[in-house]
């Protein structure tokens, strides 16, 4: 796991950035502030996000927390309401760290199994949220129960989201889940399938689960519904899966859409908990976008050589937050392990380009628009070729050959054009 000293690097190399604004060119310094918050907040406010689940109980909601984190962390109950005391649950593996509010069901009459001093499931959601605001609420139904009584659960779901708005002046998006669509008819044919009868009844289920939603009062913020099935069979040993007891269905792209509706200080932390290569992809390549940006202008500064650990220090910086993203230490030592695997004459070509791009602004006529983009351009696609390696690497676990042919395409891409 990552330490503070390390984190503290890169916000050191930002803050570089941000004392930097002042000498980029007034055309292109909004680009560069934006793209400096964007890295700011990414790495700077990062931290543990927290998604909250509402349903009634039976829709699934523990089972879908188990199939998101590809383990046993739930009680379940088929028979007794097992969640209790609605509260904020740190879940923990390998490091990697996510914030659950697993609630009572909403409509329920029964004591639950575990303890709750709330006097009813609201107040216990109520309770909780006033705590700490979920960043996203999962709203979970059964997809036999889309038509049964939803009046009661839209009526908490609202409630709940309007006291989050009030507390934090912003509306958590809603997601709605619809669960055990494995249990629509026909019941005997699993899913994903190509059975007409079973896609229609999912069709249907979705739809009328969509009108109800959009019908109700004060509801804002709201997301498609996204179909699952969550039932796992799982080890009681390693509490892992079972080899070939793994029915779980459409949680991938469950767990892709709570990724683009995270507020950014907690997306660094949830990429690194997911296994999908395509969330961690995603963020990985934002950061190298934005970074690029950021050494973009920083070399359309009129300063030449003293600006090279300035753009050093931040390049650096986004192999370690892409290192991060990947699952690997947040240290220097990872960079440096990552260019030096690249070759010398990987890192000597990167070494003279920056070279280049200061001397550029020795020789006159260097303060000049076209001086300056010629060594903005050197220094952005530089930025990009390193990202691009160490996407490769980290992101999609590519070998060091074919991280090596990455990076020299990436780089030979500008002299190509």
């Amino acid at each position: 796991m990552s330490n503070h000293d390390d984190f503290d690097v890169v916000r050191e190399a930002i803050k570089d950035l941000i004392a930097r604004l002042d000498n980029v060119p007034a055309p292109v310094r909004k680009a560069v502030q934006d793209n400096v918050d964007t890295l700011y907040t990414l790495v700077h406010e990062h931290r543990v996000p927290r998604v909250m689940l509402i349903g009634r109980r039976g829709s699934g909601k523990s089972m879908l927390i188990n199939a998101i984190f590809d383990a046993e962390v739930r009680m379940t109950s088929s028979v007794r309401a097992a969640t209790g005391e609605a509260r904020w649950e740190p879940y923990e593996r390998d490091g990697r760290r996510m914030e659950i509010l697993d609630t009572r069901g909403v409509q329920e009459s029964s004591k639950p199994l575990e303890a709750d001093t709330a006097a009813t499931p609201l107040e216990s959601l109520l309770m909780a949220v006033r705590r700490r605001p979920p960043d996203v609420i999962l709203f979970v139904v059964a997809a036999t129960d889309v038509d049964v009584a939803m009046q009661g659960d839209l009526d908490a779901l609202v409630r709940v989201q309007q006291e989050v708005a009030r507390l934090s002046g912003e509306s958590p998006t809603v997601i709605p889940v619809l669960s055990k669509c494995d249990r629509l008819d026909p019941n005997d044919v699993p899913v994903p399938t190509d059975d007409p009868d079973k896609l229609a009844n999912l069709a249907e289920a979705t739809e009328t689960l969509l009108r109800h939603l959009k019908a109700a009062t004060g509801l804002t913020a709201l997301a498609d519904p996204v179909a699952t099935v969550a039932n796992v069979i799982y080890d009681s040993a390693t509490r892992r899966p079972k080899p070939g007891r793994d029915y779980r269905w459409n949680i991938g792209h469950l767990t892709t859409v709570v990724f683009e509706h995270l507020p950014d200080e907690a997306k660094l932390e949830f990429a690194r908990l997911q296994t999908l290569t395509e969330v961690r992809r995603q963020l990985a390549l934002r950061v190298v976008n934005s970074t690029a940006v950021v050494c973009g202008g920083v070399g359309l500064q009129p300063i030449p050589i003293v600006d090279l650990p300035v753009l050093t220090g931040i390049q650096v910086g986004m192999i370690m937050v892409i290192a991060y993203i990947g699952g690997a230490d947040m240290s220097v030592r990872t960079a440096r392990d990552l260019l030096g695997a690249l070759g010398v004459n990987v890192v000597a070509g990167m070494a003279f380009r920056q070279l280049a791009r200061s001397m550029i602004k020795l020789i006159p006529g260097a303060g000049t628009v076209a001086g300056g983009a010629v060594s903005g351009a050197i220094a952005a696609s530089g930025t990009k070729a390193i990202g691009a390696a160490a996407v490769s690497y980290f992101i999609d676990r590519n070998s060091i050959e074919k991280v090596r042919e990455t990076y020299r395409r990436q780089e030979a891409e500008p002299e190509a054009e």
